[in-house]
């Protein structure tokens, strides 16, 4: 972590709508013996969604985006945008966990 940065917080963080755990993702890609401790959270943005139903009408349904992270260990917290989030976890695992909160909505 760069403790330099940790407790600045980002202008996006004003954004944030939803903030939600995500210290497994966090660790199973980027500490998978858990030996640094951290725990990591995901801060979402409400978006407008376009959907279709089954008439194949267009309608807007609420849904979350990943603006950002927050990682936090014994030296405070880092805020890092969502570019950094995918480089750092992936863009698969940064899916995964946009899907799995627009589930729980």
């Amino acid at each position: 972590m760069t403790y330099m940065t940790a407790g600045q917080k980002p202008d996006w963080l004003k954004r944030a709508n939803r903030r939600v755990d995500i210290s497994d993702v966090w660790m199973e890609q980027t500490d998978t013996t858990a030996e640094r401790g951290e725990s990591c959270d995901a801060l979402f943005e409400r978006v407008d969604v376009l959907c279709s139903d089954t008439q194949h009408r267009d309608y807007s349904a609420d849904g979350f985006t990943l603006i950002g992270i927050a990682i936090t260990d014994t030296g405070g917290t880092i805020y890092r945008d969502r570019g950094w989030a995918i480089k750092m976890l992936g863009a698969d695992a940064v899916w995964r966990v946009e899907d799995c909160e627009m589930e729980a909505v």
